[in-house]
This record gives C-alpha cells, sequence and structure tokens, in this order.
C-alpha cells in the first residue's frame, strides 16, 4: 500500500496512520492531562479511543501492551510530561 505523498521534512508519517486517526485519543489525552500530570508524570500513557488503558515506566513497555491488545489499529502512546516533545515513527516509510 502506497501513496502520493511526499517525505518532507526530517520526519514523516505513513499515510496508513494519519494524525487524524488519533483524534480521539489525542483528545482524551488533552482532557485528562491535568490529572494524568499530577498522579502520572514522566510516565507513558497507553489510550484507545477515549479510554486511558494503562500507564508504563518506558515507552517500548506502553507500545508493546498497545500491540498485543489491539494489534496493528490505532493507538496512542503518550508521555505525561510539561513540555511536548513531537516525535514521528512509522512502520512503513514510501519514499
Amino acid at each position: 500500500m502506497s501513496c502520493n505523498n511526499e517525505c518532507t521534512g526530517h520526519y514523516w508519517l505513513s499515510c496508513l496512520v494519519k494524525m487524524e486517526n488519533l483524534e480521539k485519543e489525542i483528545a482524551t489525552f488533552n482532557k485528562n492531562k491535568e490529572v494524568l500530570l499530577r498522579e502520572k508524570r514522566g510516565r507513558f500513557i497507553l489510550i484507545k479511543g477515549d479510554t486511558i488503558v494503562s500507564d508504563f515506566a518506558s515507552y517500548e513497555d506502553a507500545l508493546a501492551d498497545g500491540y498485543k491488545h489491539y494489534g496493528n489499529t490505532e493507538f496512542l502512546v503518550k508521555q505525561a510530561i510539561d513540555e511536548e516533545i513531537v516525535n514521528f515513527f512509522t512502520r512503513e516509510v514510501i519514499c
């Protein structure tokens, strides 16, 4: 599967997983951010839809649990920190 987007900049998000597909998960994180910062600061939060599934000490553990439970579907792993660090990772980069 491919798309017609060209790679630009340092990071490129696969056409298969677009940011708009994660809008519900991002909204869930933002809605709960204050509580997450207070209770889970620094932890990696696994979110599926409007559900905060769990929190983990490492990104790798959260990602592994997400794949274990949800397979190759959209879910969000985001660290509960004040300053957002933006990284895009993809399993399939087509340039």
